[in-house]
Formats: structure tokens, C-alpha cells, sequence
């Protein structure tokens, strides 16, 4: 099996893209983490860690790579996302 590489994500307000969606989406991220390259796995887990809270339940899941059941937090959406999610 193939290992991914490091995917970088780069946040640069210099230039918008037109959509509203997107470009205030930019913004956010900006206030966040500042212009630049980040590593978009820190991405992902600093906006998850912002829009989603624990459950305090467990679930299990299959594992294919190790052929078993593992367990594993559950997690929603935070209040007001999840109105829309």
C-alpha cells in the first residue's frame, strides 16, 4: 500500500476567488491559523476540533487493515452547525 504524501494547504488572502462561500471560508481559516503553507491534516484537525464535540457514547467500527472491530469516540456537530449538517 502506497503512503500518502504530506499534503500542504496554502491560505493566502492576496486574491479572491470570486465566491462568496469560499473566500469567507479563506477568511476564517486566516484568522486561525495565519497566511501561509500548513500541513492540511492540521488543518482538518484544528477546524474538526472546532465544530464538533464528544458524545461521552463509544462505537465500533471495522478495522480492514487489522480485520477486527475497533472502538472509537463518537462525535456531532457543534450547535449552530448542526442545525445546517
Amino acid at each position: 500500500m502506497k503512503m500518502r504524501e504530506n499534503v500542504t494547504i496554502r491560505i493566502a488572502l492576496e486574491r479572491g476567488t470570486g465566491n462568496f462561500w469560499i473566500d469567507t471560508g479563506l477568511v476564517i481559516l486566516a484568522q486561525g491559523l495565519e497566511e501561509g503553507e500548513h500541513e492540511a491534516d492540521a488543518v482538518i484537525e484544528r477546524l474538526l476540533a472546532r465544530v464538533t464535540q464528544k458524545t461521552g457514547n463509544t462505537g465500533l467500527y471495522y478495522d480492514p487493515r487489522e480485520g477486527r472491530l475497533r472502538e472509537y469516540e463518537k462525535t456531532n456537530w457543534a450547535y449552530p452547525i448542526n442545525l445546517f449538517i
